[in-house]
């Protein structure tokens, strides 16, 4: 269930999100400028994890030089970026916070949290949109992470998750009349192809069983087919 924050919730379930984060952090927001204890908060963490910053507006910006400095972080840039969203691999803030050093002190902000384990269909789908923001946007600096190829799946992955396979998918722009561009649909689309490639158990998918969970794992073979489907009705 999604809970909603005040400025001082936001401000705690920020940090809260990047202490406990154990694979990731994902910072989006269209300015890079950040105060003292994040900047500190993330030395910590960022010599363990990855950090990725995904900014937008203006592509130098106060705060950059400081934020290359973080060990394991990679800075993106998406010009028109203007929403805000802080997540680790467990939860998400989805709010009007921008990290400014006088953001949390002047302003009235607010934002709703999601995690996986309270709303797992509405953590993914912001997860696959994020990572959909996140392959479009331009790689600027710091230690690139491996990105899924658009064509194919690594050799070393032996499995995917649905997760992933929309991240590559929900990019694309398909012929009018084939497959709808409108993403939900699109999703629920790729999904009704998937269930011709095997039985997926009701755990596996959404609660009206129209998709899949996000976190559904399939194999290496058949996140290529369900790609390489999709992939020849690109317009």
């Amino acid at each position: 269930m999604a809970q909603y924050h005040n400025t001082s919730g936001c401000s705690h379930t920020i940090e809260g999100i990047i202490r406990e984060a154990k694979k990731e952090i994902l910072i989006v927001s269209p300015y890079l400028r950040l105060n003292d204890w994040l900047i500190e908060l993330l030395k910590g963490t960022s010599r363990t994890l990855p950090v990725t910053f995904i900014y937008g507006k203006a592509k130098r910006q106060d705060g950059l030089d400081r934020i290359r400095e973080l060990p394991n972080v990679e800075i993106r840039f998406k010009e028109n970026l203007h929403g805000k969203c802080y997540l680790n691999e467990d939860r998400c803030l989805i709010t009007s916070m921008n990290l400014f050093d006088y953001s949390q002190i002047n302003n009235i902000e607010f934002g709703v949290e999601v995690s996986r384990a309270g709303d797992v269909e509405m953590y993914d789908s912001i997860r696959s949109d994020i990572s959909i923001i996140e392959r479009s946007s331009e790689f600027v600096m710091g230690i690139r992470k491996p990105q899924l190829d658009t064509k194919t799946i690594p050799a070393l992955a032996d499995q995917i998750t649905m997760s992933e396979i929309w991240a590559v998918l929900g990019n694309y722009k398909y012929k009018a009349g084939v497959v709808t561009n409108e993403p939900n649909s699109l999703y629920r689309t790729i999904c009704r192809f998937a269930y011709t490639l095997r039985d997926f158990s009701d755990s596996e998918k959404y609660q009206d069983k129209t998709g899949l969970l996000r976190t559904t794992v399939l194999t290496k073979e058949m996140g290529q087919k369900i790609i390489n489907h999709f992939e020849a009705l690109r317009r």
